[in-house]
């Protein structure tokens, strides 16, 4: 059975580090890098990984065995769902204040097209 858990484990490990480390490059490195809030989620996603929430909380628990746990420990694991839902609003925020400050440049664009004229 602890054999199980530890390969349970190294899938968890896999599918954060398959997610957050293209999450995290494309908030430093991606065409929204300037953007307000870059940084901050980026780095949040650096912490989060590397204090290995999970893993803090699977140390804080009394005994694996024990379904029932304290609140802060239970609530503590919403960690990754709270930092995921945050990312998810600001890339929507973001992404429509983009979208509304440029369909006057694709107006005037659209104007300036070769052909002939109507």
């Amino acid at each position: 059975m602890q054999q199980t858990m530890v390969q349970l484990k190294g899938i968890g490990a896999v599918a954060v580090w398959s997610f957050v480390v293209p999450l995290v490059i494309w908030l430093f490195c991606g065409p929204w890098r300037d953007k307000p809030g870059a940084r901050f989620f980026g780095w949040g996603w650096v912490v989060l990984t590397f204090l290995s929430v999970p893993s803090m909380l699977a140390l804080a628990e009394p005994s694996l065995w024990q379904t029932s746990r304290p609140w802060y420990l239970a609530w503590a694991g919403l960690v990754y769902v709270v930092a995921a839902l945050a990312t998810f609003a600001w890339i929507v925020v973001t992404g429509r204040q983009m979208a509304d400050a440029t369909p006057s440049v694709r107006r005037w664009s659209a104007r300036r097209t070769v052909g002939p004229q109507r």
